[in-house]
């Protein structure tokens, strides 16, 4: 009976613990540092281009401009209807 907890015990520490050792970053200034240096910069978006969208209707070709509010509207009312 105690080998066999003996052999659970070992393939817990083999299963789990291991590949958490193994898997642990550590933190370095060095890392830290290069995280400090990789901020991203806040980028001002320009909203209004981007309020009418394009679809392309594969049946015949045609290209259909949008509003983007129109068409999330749509779509999302597309996918509640599928809902039971």
């Amino acid at each position: 009976m105690k080998k066999v907890i003996f052999f659970i015990l070992i393939f817990i520490i083999i299963c789990f613990f291991i590949p958490i050792i193994f898997t642990m970053k550590r933190k370095t200034e060095e890392v830290l540092a290069d995280i400090q240096e990789n901020n991203i910069e806040e980028v001002a978006y320009n909203y209004e281009e981007y309020s009418n969208i394009k679809l392309l209707h594969n049946e015949t070709n045609e290209t259909e401009e949008i509003p983007l509010d129109e068409y999330l509207a749509r779509s999302g009312m597309r996918r509640n209807a599928c809902k039971l």
